[in-house]
């Protein structure tokens, strides 16, 4: 049993800055964007041309574009788009939408959920990729017919609805909804993707809508712990919640009190972030009930403090992002809505100063907007975060100006093994470095591929070349070891670093090449004075493998019951794979 102390430290900092603004252009774009309220616009490389496409989920009735569906647009690289018009018809009001990969064929599939507009029916849709040539989006009836459908609803706008991870490190995706049913009853339902189906689980969540939702590893234990806002009723009271991943399927409460009278918020977002570059994932909190801006700064371990002058301000209608804006090394934020204290400016760059403050920079004209959603992408593959916005009647896209220089992308984390133990996949790897973002705040993700061609990336990424295939607020690996249960079989693994702008290195790899990596108790494989040694301390002779990198098998014979084989080899990496009667193990060894 983990145990479960949380504490909540309450402080308070100064308002000194040294942050750099940014700038953006507004980017030419050669087509016509929505401009409408509550619209979603999303992003991810859903036809795999290593550029990021853009989807904006329909807006609502009675406005300029009323008799719009739902919008794809190709990115070019390059910071233009082409409409797609090859895609399938479909309006949502209040909805929400994300890429997720269902089926680990390494294509990003299409979630929408809402009220739909023909119908008014509150419903949540699936659509699979076809992949190459057309990579069209295909509507899946069963897999649609298992999720429950969820909206905002009018009135209670949350800014989130769907949230995809992998709760349970079983190498597929699972998906949490949360929102309003056509009842107007609050929905938090989770649903553990079975290998391509999902099935509801009971996760033991208070019951909320009209907020949102974020995943992350907030205690650094491997598991995907929950953090989400809103209200139990369209009118009941806001609140925000704290969930700890117990590693097992289930999920605990953890306490997470707020300050003042309130108990939390609806309306805005809440958010894991790492805002002080240490590693730990902080908490943004703001909403439009109770406007306040808050910020938690994780003290490792489960301690939170309140950091009372962080400088964030509450936002009615709040639609935010993320990133390293500005090359400082910290997380910025990228906000939209009605603003607090601000008239009748509705966007805002909360730049971080690097010691839990924020200064603030209005959105330039053709950004600003309300009702909006608020997203940063490179669109120009440039390694810089540009901003898209859309909301009522307003909207644009900015391209970063990289005034504050140039980013490169992180080290290629080294020293990648995999230990097995059962069914258990446990890979280990060393920190990563980044000339921008500190060492502690560098993020990785992982893949596994299966001898089927099926391929699991913890966030959905090409493993070719390292490209990242979806933006916005995306759980990552933040502690450097992951376990991951999976069917004994054979393996490709693969990590990579990812920096706070989002720049992704190219992936280590390990496995493969027919290698099956399950487990052999008693026997040791060591690297001393030139020599591979294996320590067979079983009762039976087992078989050895000396293997290069590539694959090829440089050495093999047999090493007899109670005794020890040494084996000259030159400097350089090798995988050595010892095989009994019934199981292998494969260590990675490095002179």
């Amino acid at each position: 049993m983990k145990a479960r102390n949380f504490l909540l430290l309450f402080t308070c900092v100064s308002m000194t800055s040294f942050a750099a603004n940014e700038t953006f252009t507004i980017a030419n774009l050669g087509v016509v964007l929505p401009n409408e309220a509550h619209t979603r616009v999303i992003s991810g490389d859903y036809n795999n041309d290593g550029n990021m496409d853009l989807f904006y989920l329909s807006p609502w009735d009675g406005h300029l574009w009323s008799n719009w569906s739902a919008l794809f647009f190709k990115g070019k690289g390059d910071g233009t788009l082409t409409a797609d018009a090859t895609q399938p018809s479909m309006e949502f009001y209040y909805g929400d939408a994300v890429f997720m990969d269902i089926n680990n064929d390494g294509n990003l599939d299409l979630v929408v959920t809402g009220q739909e507009r023909n119908t008014a029916t509150v419903k949540t849709q699936v659509y699979l990729n076809s992949g190459a040539p057309g990579y069209l989006f295909v509507l899946s009836a069963s897999l649609s017919s298992s999720l429950t459908g969820v909206w905002g609803a009018d009135g209670v706008y949350g800014r989130g609805l769907l949230f995809p991870v992998d709760y349970d490190n079983d190498g597929w995706t699972d998906l949490l909804i949360c929102g309003f049913d056509a009842s107007g009853a609050a929905v938090t339902n989770l649903y553990k993707n079975n290998g391509g189906t999902f099935s509801l689980v009971d996760a033991g969540f208070d019951k909320i809508g009209g907020g949102s939702a974020s995943w992350g590893d907030f205690n650094n234990d491997g598991f995907m712990d929950l953090v989400m806002s809103g209200m139990g009723s369209t009118s009941g009271t806001p609140q925000t919640l704290l969930y700890q991943n117990n590693g097992n399927g289930t999920f605990s409460k953890a306490p997470l009190a707020l300050p003042g009278t309130a108990t939390g918020e609806s309306g805005g977002m809440t958010f894991f972030a790492d805002m002080n570059s240490d590693g730990y994932l902080d908490i943004v909190d703001s909403g439009m009930h109770w406007p306040f801006g808050a910020l938690y700064i994780n003290q490792g371990a489960g301690a939170f403090s309140y950091i009372a002058d962080s400088g964030l301000i509450g936002e009615n209608s709040m639609s935010a992002a993320y990133g390293d804006i500005n090359y400082s090394g910290f997380n910025s934020i990228a906000a939209t809505g009605w603003m607090s204290n601000n008239g009748a400016q509705e966007g805002m760059f909360f730049y971080n100063s690097g010691n839990n403050t924020f200064s603030i920079t209005n959105f330039q004209a053709g950004l600003a907007v309300k009702n909006a959603s608020a997203l940063l992408v490179d669109l120009n593959n440039d390694g810089a975060l540009d901003i898209v916005t859309v909301g009522d009647h307003a909207g644009g896209i900015g391209l970063n100006n990289k005034t504050q220089g140039t980013n490169a992308a992180p080290s290629m984390p080294s020293g990648l093994a995999v230990q097995q133990n059962g069914n258990q996949y446990t890979l280990t790897w060393n920190k990563s470095t980044d000339d921008k973002t500190p060492q502690n705040a560098i993020r990785y993700n992982i893949y596994a591929k299966s001898s089927d061609g099926k391929v699991f990336s913890f966030v959905p990424a090409n493993i070719a070349t390292g490209n990242i295939k979806v933006a916005g607020i995306v759980p990552y690996i933040t502690a450097t070891s992951h376990t991951l249960t999976l069917p004994a079989g054979s393996y490709e693994f693969g990590v990579q670093a990812v920096d706070q702008a989002f720049m992704s290195s190219a992936f280590s790899k390990v496995g493969g090449t027919g290698i099956e990596t399950q487990a052999i108790d008693a026997v040791d494989v060591i690297a001393a004075n030139g020599e591979l040694v294996i320590n067979n301390n079983t009762s039976a002779a087992v078989a050895f493998e000396i293997v290069a990198p590539n694959g090829q098998i440089l050495q093999k014979g047999n090493c007899a019951a109670l005794s020890s084989g040494k084996y000259p080899v030159a400097q350089g990496v090798y995988l050595v794979k010892v095989t009994g009667a019934n199981a292998s193990v494969v260590k990675k060894l490095i002179f």
